[in-house]
């Protein structure tokens, strides 16, 4: 990440963190969004995992 970031500062990112990796992106300079939506098959064992609330 710290070689890719440099390369493409004039671009939007936007990417999906898995529950408790979110210090490192935030170490990084990413920041939390407001809002995010998922569908998920599996819901009940993706709301287990801490995917959604």
């Amino acid at each position: 990440m710290e070689n890719i970031l440099p390369r493409i500062l004039h671009c939007n990112i936007i990417l999906h963190a898995s529950p408790g990796k979110e210090g490192f992106y935030k170490k990084l300079g990413f920041r939390k969004m407001k809002t995010g939506m998922a569908h998920f098959k599996k819901e009940a064992a993706m709301r287990e995992q801490g995917f959604t609330k």
